[in-house]
């Protein structure tokens, strides 16, 4: 907006468009009809890049959907504008999520975030059958992976470590509350038995 000088007026901006600048400073020069010529500047300031934090939480159990997936932005000019494709965030399966950040100007950030899943609780079982018939030194090892460490095992009362022959129901619940079922059979050795007849004496005292 000029003033001043004698109109009409003949601006001079050098190689640069006034139009269309970017962020920087820029010198021009105003002559007038009078051939007076007059020095300027102009600064073209920018808003910061828009700058997204994002903050995910992973699915608690394998095959679940509970991982969830919030953003906090800054930088841009508020108000900000997130599309998430229409899914529910609070509501998320394993997999790749596409996002898209606008903020008032209709400047656009686009990036993804992953949210994984932990594998599958997966247990070997150790037999040991019990030693004796009708004793109780029977044991049960399992060998754990998958889930989230660390484990509990629950044996309903029973201690794996003493166990008589049967049948054994057993849980392994996992740090995030995943569980496991399954049960297991500890047999034992064979009763020993013994067959016999007895044979009387054919003379007294012989």
């Amino acid at each position: 907006n000029l003033i001043g000088g004698t109109p009409p007026y003949v601006q001079d901006w050098g190689i640069y468009d006034p139009n269309n600048l970017s962020a920087g400073t820029y010198n021009f020069s105003v002559t007038d009809s009078n051939s007076c010529i007059f020095q300027f500047q102009a600064t073209i300031s920018q808003p910061d890049d828009i700058i997204v934090n994002e903050i995910t939480t992973n699915v608690s159990c394998n095959g679940l959907s509970d991982g969830k997936a919030s953003l906090k932005i800054s930088g841009g000019i508020k108000p900000y504008y997130i599309d998430w494709g229409g899914i529910d965030t609070n509501n998320l399966a394993k997999g790749i999520y596409v996002y898209s950040v606008n903020d008032a100007n209709g400047c656009q950030k686009n990036d993804f975030i992953s949210i994984t899943q932990p594998d599958e609780i997966s247990v070997t079982e150790i037999v040991n059958e019990v030693s004796c018939f009708n004793y109780n030194d029977g044991s049960v090892f399992v060998n754990i992976s998958g889930g989230t460490m660390p484990y509990t095992q629950n044996w309903n009362g029973y201690n794996p470590n003493q166990l008589y022959t049967g049948n054994y129901n057993y849980e392994i619940v996992d740090a995030n509350g995943c569980d496991f079922l399954s049960n297991v059979y500890v047999d034992q050795a064979n009763k020993i038995q013994a067959n016999f007849s007895i044979t009387p004496e054919v003379c007294e005292n012989n």
